[in-house]
């Protein structure tokens, strides 16, 4: 599954239309008129926390099938998520919801312990897909501990033990990996992987994994105008 992000036009959320609160009321989830092309069903937006209802009639309209968001853990509640994933589906569209712990620390282990739980709620508010963390291997999305100290292969078991516990309660629901990074921040995608996959091969197995995440974009530079040796876009086969 290849999630382009656009971090321009459409990847600013206003609060959900028709509520003050950010949560969509029954008047706001109703679909607009489905679009006339369909560009593929392997295509969305990434969109940020939750999604607004102009970027997911952007979205249908666009003919893509993906909104990804990202819900965090020690937030308030799932009702946004709830209410972002009601107004995608009207609308004929999936929802990946990328799993975090809010600040993008997890040095507590207790809440570490939470995230789990907190995966399988994601699925029972209405998330199609699950991304377990956001780029691991960039230091805005692991601000603690040190990469030094949690390492990818110590960070495999956070990870394995969500993907274990949301196939155990939704065994048809698509689970991935964290999408890495191209800002080599501390480490580049192809330095994290090897550590992070054989750190424990039989947990991955059991994790039953159903793809693995990469995040190819170059922003902010153009997409056709650099070289390919280091533009993620231009690596992806077409």
């Amino acid at each position: 599954m290849r999630l382009w992000r656009n971090r321009q036009t459409l990847s600013t959320s206003g609060s959900l239309a028709g509520s003050s609160s950010g949560v969509a009321s029954a008047t706001t989830v109703a679909a607009t008129t489905p679009p006339k092309a369909t560009r593929g069903a392997r295509l969305g937006i990434s969109a940020g926390p939750f999604a607004s209802i102009q970027l997911l009639d952007g979205v249908a309209a666009l003919g893509f099938m993906w909104v990804r968001v990202s819900e965090e853990y020690g937030w308030n509640g799932l009702d946004r998520l709830k209410a972002t994933c009601d107004a995608a589906h009207a609308r004929g569209l999936k929802v990946v919801q990328a799993v975090q712990i809010a600040g993008h620390k997890y040095d507590d282990p207790a809440k570490n312990a939470a995230l789990p739980q907190f995966a399988v709620q994601c699925v029972d508010a209405g998330a199609d897909l699950i991304e377990v963390g956001n780029e691991f291997n960039h230091t805005p999305f692991w601000q603690a501990p040190p990469v030094t100290t949690m390492p990818p292969a110590a960070q495999a078991v956070i990870s394995i033990a969500v993907a274990k516990a949301v196939k155990a309660a939704h065994p048809s629901t698509p689970v991935i990996t964290n999408g890495m990074s191209p800002e080599a921040d501390p480490l580049n995608p192809w330095t994290w992987w090897p550590q992070f996959l054989d750190a424990d091969i039989a947990g991955h197995v059991g994790a039953k994994w159903d793809g693995i995440g990469l995040h190819p974009y170059c922003y902010p530079e153009l997409a056709t105008a650099n070289p390919a040796q280091w533009n993620p876009i231009l690596q992806v086969p077409s």
